[in-house]
Parts: C-alpha cells; structure tokens; sequence
C-alpha cells in the first residue's frame, strides 16, 4: 500500500510540474520596460513598481505595481518581455536565474495614452 501512495505522489507532482510549465505563445504581446523602481522600508514592505509601453500599441502605457514583504525582481529599462493583459494585471513571462521560464502577474495601478499610436 505504501509504494502504491508512493507512485500516486511521484505522478501527482509530475502532473502538476507539467501544468505549470507556461506556453509562450499564450504571451504575444510584447512590452519594453520604460522605468522601474524598487522601495523597499520594513515598516511597509516593498514597492515594485514598472512602467511598460505596449509594443503593439506604442502610444499605450501601463504602470504595473507589486506590493508585499518579499524580494521582487525589476528587469532594467529598455528590456522587452512577452506577456498578456487580463482585466486589471499584466501577466509576464521572465525567465529565472536557472533559465526556467515563469509567469509573474503585476496588477495595473495605472493607464496612459501618450497622443496618437506611431506604429
């Protein structure tokens, strides 16, 4: 019976690794990180906080925010990274210091046509 509860774990979290690896072609659009600032106080945590300029439309910006008492990674401006816009967060694909792919989700603070779209 143990073995059995044994090979059930071993799938289970096979199955669950698989699920999770994300499809990159689920992240067409891209985004170039404009500016990105870190503050981080222990009193109130850190504040990530990334403006991104949607590649298919050149005149729309987005401010993305993380809140929390976590370390958060900001890439440095100018960077381009794939994604996907879902009601009010930003979900990025980035890849990790051992090249495995993740998704992070950033919840949009804020939202800013820069006049006509110059594509």
């Amino acid at each position: 019976m143990k073995h059995w509860m044994l090979v059930l774990l071993v799938l289970m979290s096979a199955a669950i690794a698989l699920a999770e690896t994300p499809n990159e072609a689920d992240y067409p659009v891209q985004y170039e990180v404009m500016n990105a600032n870190t503050v981080r106080n222990w009193m109130v945590g850190n504040f990530c906080t990334i403006s991104l300029r949607d590649q298919s439309e050149k005149g729309l910006i987005f401010i993305v925010q993380k809140r929390g008492h976590g370390a958060c990674h900001i890439p440095d401006s100018g960077t381009k990274l794939h994604g996907r816009r879902e009601k009010n967060e930003i979900r990025l694909l980035k890849r990790d210091d051992s090249g495995k792919v993740t998704v992070e989700r950033w919840p949009i603070v804020s939202t800013s046509e820069t006049g006509a779209s110059q594509k």
